[in-house]
């Protein structure tokens, strides 16, 4: 017996997804990393490597379609008009 699918819809499809460019993004001035936890000294990074899509990233919609196209392939899915 198979399921007929007529819709769907993923609330949180963007927020995991990895990203296969190598993206750098300049951190905010409040973030900082602990350098010393003992004498709680801290220090602002200038730039930090994105492993994950987050949300205002162009290749933020573009990095889900490509991994949820891929699924909808193996698994024989028919595109609608």
């Amino acid at each position: 017996m198979t399921a007929k699918i007529e819709g769907m819809d993923v609330n949180t499809a963007f927020l995991n997804e990895n990203l296969e460019e190598t993206i750098y993004m300049e951190v905010p001035e409040v973030v900082a990393i602990p350098t010393n936890e003992r004498a709680q000294e801290y220090q602002t990074p200038i730039a930090c490597w994105l492993f994950k899509a987050i949300p205002g990233l162009k290749q933020f919609p573009r990095a889900w379609y490509g991994r949820i196209n891929n699924i909808f392939k193996v698994n024989d899915f028919i595109r609608s008009d």
